[in-house]
């Protein structure tokens, strides 16, 4: 439960889900949680210099963002748009733009030159900054300054923020304190994690678009790529202190037009390579893997020369010791020290203290954090792939790679830090393996192959990013989608990376060779997790698909006799109808839906005629006449009967009956029928459930509940508050004993429940005293369970914590405004 107030006048506090309390007081900004998410400060515009010393040491330092060696350049265009949406005088409040693009492509300095243009304009502007997960140090933040004129926030790395802290920062009071609010995310991919951040602010009323920032083209920017290289070539002379005429005379790669130098970062890795070389006297590298192999050996240089300086280390700790630890800092840093030491010593890395504080001095971090990585992540990426055993190129990678990576990533060890240092070290490898094809096939295909657990510590972004990996495999697929369809509170949250692998899965050739059973069951499947991930509209191909595949397959078991074809396919068809009626309803066809559903169930009613039981020939009688007065006919009505013992031979004991209170359960929902009708087969579902679901608390109480759910919603709707309260009461009491029995399984459903009675508790408060106050309880346990669910998947569960939120601050108003006084 959150409060808020009018923050424009001084200090404010508030309180947020989580335990989180933002603060200014005294001018100073505190950002406190057990684990702080994210602080936000002054951008600074002014560049970060470097002496000669320093750059002499590590000449790869020219190459940050923050020290902006090489002037800005172009990009005009983008420039204008990133103004027109800044200045925009229909938007007054908030507005969010994501500026992505491929790593090195310059997201970095386009947002940084905006900022500084911005600021010229008289705008405050704010940066932002995640911190790491095991960050447990507090430091007071001087408070940001605004102005009249507006506020502009930036935030890098936007897709590797916690998802949580994301939306806390997105909907932190600071940025509604005062007139015009600009939030510039920057971030490498825009898949699903942004229409999950999307969704979520369009809950919350937010303006929010996205903006590409595309490769340099190999025809129409050659000459763009000519000028970009001659212009980093002149600035890294200057600061290498090689004379202007030398540089003139060095010439770009020939390979410039290649795909790889459409990201400007491989542009000026490429100029600072060959002038370094220049200046040293050495032969210049002549293609893009050479030349991060140059920059290598000069960071590998720099660890010599510090090991060098102190006995103590350079007696313990080798360079290739040093790379050990640099390598891991890449994959897992930055860490607290214990954390660190923690992670060379499952790496298998000797000496760790003495390589601890040599990394320290090569690679400084801030506070108490140490394992600094380095930088650009490209460079950094590239030092992963070469040091790493299996690529075809001269470069000799270190064995130790080997098994150092498969510890790092080992689910085995249960530490607190673990599964964060194993999410941060996928993140890297998978973004490194899209682009480094042995990374992929020699290594992460089989890590996860081995341990499929390790997907498990993969957060829906990387998920995303995994599966635009080339060389990404079935059976690497086929090792991981158990592991994450089948652990406890999967279906919710993690429901938007899982669509993504699915979704790749099907896109493979070996599942286009499947024969038509396997397929259609997998694209049901497929369709059960789009959904999950709220992608309705695409779940409705597969969906649609999955029922003609079923068609054809009861036809061709019809024609060769096969019996017990006949009743799985059946089955498998009545199923298939009632999915694409969902799909059909979810994405508002309802008419549609209602007549899928309606055909789904006479299958599956026709299916049973063996059986011979006076309900299923009841209903099936009902669906008849029900389809006549809508005016539609029955395909199924033809579809001739399935001998009893097929049945006892493909179909487990009660697995029919149960089968059809679901359906009966879901008919219940269609709210195109007229709340008469609704209540009649809500209850008919409610009493098929109950019958046959006794003693099975979770596969058929599951069901029972949501029959329970519908029957409250249809007795609300026909007048009777009182019953509909007694029916939803009993589907809390069913959900929370699945709840209890299968921990973060059912909390969606639980939170749906609690939703739909403290609603109705509140609607009826004046029936029983004590009403008001459960309604409160109920409605506050449900945002606590949504917020929970809506921090993993936003585009999902966002509207309904929105929902309950509104209406607790609905109630509380009408409780305050009663008060006496």
């Amino acid at each position: 439960m959150s409060g808020e107030q009018d923050e424009s006048a001084g200090p404010y506090h508030q309180i947020n889900e989580g335990n989180q309390v933002n603060a200014v007081q005294h001018g100073v900004l505190n950002l406190y949680q057990w684990k702080p998410a994210y602080h936000i400060e002054m951008f600074t515009s002014a560049p970060t210099e470097m002496t000669r010393k320093q750059v002499r040491r590590r000449p790869s330092a020219l190459l940050l963002a923050r020290h902006e060696v090489v002037r800005f350049t172009g990009r005009v265009e983008e420039l204008a748009r990133l103004a027109q949406w800044r200045d925009d005088p229909d938007e007054g409040g908030i507005s969010v733009l994501l500026l992505h693009g491929s790593g090195g492509q310059g997201k970095t300095r386009l947002a940084a030159e905006f900022a500084r243009m911005s600021a010229e304009r008289e705008w405050a502007v704010w940066r932002a900054s995640a911190h790491p997960m095991e960050f447990t140090e507090q430091r007071p933040v001087s408070a940001p300054e605004s102005n009249e004129t507006g506020t502009l926030l930036l935030a890098d790395y936007a897709e590797r923020w916690p998802q949580g802290a994301l939306h806390d920062l997105l909907g932190d009071p600071l940025l509604r304190r005062r007139g015009r609010t600009r939030v510039l995310l920057v971030a490498r991919p825009a898949g699903d994690w942004w229409l999950d951040v999307k969704a979520w602010l369009d809950d919350q009323s937010i303006s929010a678009d996205r903006m590409s920032l595309e490769h340099l083209s190999a025809n129409d920017d050659q000459d763009n790529r000519n000028t970009l290289f001659e212009r980093a070539r002149d600035e890294y002379a200057q600061r290498l202190g090689l004379p202007a005429a030398d540089a003139a005379t060095i010439d770009a790669p020939g390979q410039l037009a290649e795909d790889e130098y459409g990201l400007v970062l491989r542009i000026h890795m490429a100029a600072l390579a060959l002038v370094d070389a220049r200046k040293r006297g050495v032969a210049a590298p002549a293609d893009r893997v050479r030349i991060s192999e140059y920059l290598i050996s000069r960071e590998r240089r720099h660890w010599q020369d510090v090991l060098a300086a102190n006995p103590a280390w350079s007696s313990n700790v080798t360079p290739t010791i040093l790379g050990r630890a640099v390598y891991t800092a890449i994959l897992a840093g930055p860490l607290p020290h214990k954390v660190a030491h923690a992670a060379l010593n499952g790496a298998d890395v000797t000496s760790v203290e003495h390589v601890l504080s040599a990394h320290q001095r090569c690679y400084p971090s801030e506070g108490d954090l140490t394992l600094e990585p380095i930088y650009p992540d490209l460079l950094a990426e590239d030092f992963v792939a070469l040091t790493t055993v299996g690529h075809k190129f001269d470069h000799a990678p270190d064995p130790w790679t080997t098994h150092a990576l498969t510890r790092l990533l080992s689910t085995g060890d249960e530490a607190q830090a673990k599964p964060v240092l194993v999410s941060r070290a996928m993140t890297v490898l998978i973004e490194a393996a899209n682009r480094w094809e042995h990374l992929a096939a020699r290594h992460l295909c089989p890590i996860l192959q081995a341990d499929p657990r390790i997907a498990l510590h993969i957060d829906n972004a990387a998920l995303i990013r995994l599966t635009q990996i080339p060389a990404l495999d079935i059976a690497t697929l086929k090792a991981i989608i158990p592991v994450l369809t089948h652990q406890e509170g999967a279906l919710v949250y993690r429901a938007v990376g899982i669509a993504a692998i699915v979704r790749r899965y099907m896109t493979l050739k070996e599942t286009h060779e499947m024969g038509d059973a396997q397929r259609a069951e997998n694209l049901s499947w497929v369709a059960r997790w789009l959904h999950a991930a709220a992608l309705h509209e695409d779940a409705l191909g597969f969906e649609q698909v999955a029922v003609a595949l079923y068609e054809r397959l009861l036809r061709d078991a019809f024609e060769s006799g096969d019996f017990r074809a006949q009743a799985r396919h059946a089955e498998d068809l009545a199923w298939a109808h009632v999915g694409f009626g969902i799909a059909l309803d979810l994405t508002g066809r309802h008419g549609k839906a209602l007549a899928s559903t309606i055909e789904g169930i006479h299958v599956h009613c026709l299916l049973m005629r063996a059986r011979d039981l006076d309900v299923v020939n009841s209903i099936a009688a009902y669906l008849e006449t029900l389809s006549e007065r809508l005016g539609m006919v029955l395909e199924s009505a033809s579809m001739r009967k399935i001998p009893g013992s097929a049945l006892d031979e493909v179909f487990d004991k009660g697995q029919l009956e149960l089968s059809l209170g679901r359906m009966l359960a879901n008919l219940a929902a269609r709210r195109i029928l007229m709340p008469s009708q609704r209540l009649a087969w809500a209850k008919i579902a409610v009493e098929v459930n109950r019958e046959w679901s006794e003693g099975l608390l979770i596969n058929g109480n599951l069901e029972l509940a949501g029959a329970l759910h519908n029957l409250a919603r249809a007795r609300e709707d026909t007048g009777d508050l009182a019953g509909a309260i007694d029916s939803v009461r009993e589907a809390v009491e069913i959900r929370r004993g699945q709840s209890k029995e299968v921990p973060g399984d059912y909390d969606a459903e639980l939170a749906n429940v609690l939703h739909g009675l403290g609603r109705l508790l509140w609607k009826g408060r004046e029936l029983a005293p004590g009403n008001a106050t459960e309604a409160i309880e109920c409605l506050t346990e449900a945002a606590r369970l949504c917020t929970a669910l809506a921090a993993a998947n936003h585009q999902g569960f966002s509207p309904r914590l929105q929902r309950i939120r509104a209406e607790l601050d609905t109630i509380h108003a009408a409780v305050k405004n009663a008060a006496p006084g």
